[in-house]
């Protein structure tokens, strides 16, 4: 089985963009966690994902990798057992995301790689851009500056390939003004 800096590339989702996907009772089952040991662990649920890394009482706490049944991919920190620190999620349709994580989404500073070849740079707030950052697209156009819902929202400047640029006030990706 390839590994991560010696961790599995198996692993198990507990919450990604706030979206609850099991419970630590529905992960853990009927394990008594007062009665795990501290340090690693590795299980395997029926569905197919699973989780191994660092835990204390059986909750993942440290570096760890996980793996959804979807086959979304997780390697990086946990904190009481959600996606908390650093770490790199990758999406089954290939979609990538480097960069902060807390509360079990990616929030703070980092990096999308879209599967449609769409890159974004910058900060990002309950699992999608938002706040300031960059749009590279796969035509050469490029989009900088403040971002809401995933889009550009707010004043920005788009250069195109061929070096034009437009800055402007921005709502839902569309420019508003001249």
């Amino acid at each position: 089985m390839p590994t991560l800096n010696g961790l599995s590339r198996n692993s198990i989702l507990l919450v990604v963009s706030g979206l609850a996907l099991f419970s630590i009772h529905d992960l853990y089952g009927q394990v008594d966690g007062n009665k795990a040991p501290p340090g690693e662990t590795s299980f395997t649920r029926k569905d197919g994902s699973s989780y191994q890394g660092q835990a204390v009482r059986g909750v993942p706490e440290g570096h760890g990798a996980m793996r959804t049944a979807d086959g979304d991919e997780y390697y990086g920190d946990f904190h009481q057992g959600e996606l908390s620190g650093t770490g790199l999620y990758q999406w089954a349709d290939g979609t990538t995301y480097a960069g902060s994580f807390a509360h079990g989404s990616p929030n703070g500073k980092g990096k999308f790689n879209f599967a449609d070849g769409i890159v974004y740079s910058g900060e990002v707030r309950d699992g999608q851009p938002n706040g300031t950052g960059t749009f590279n697209y796969p035509n050469g156009t490029r989009y900088e500056g403040a971002v809401a819902d995933g889009a550009p929202n707010g004043y920005g400047t788009l250069t195109r390939a061929d070096g034009s640029k437009r800055a402007s006030n921005w709502m839902m990706g569309r420019p508003v003004g001249p």
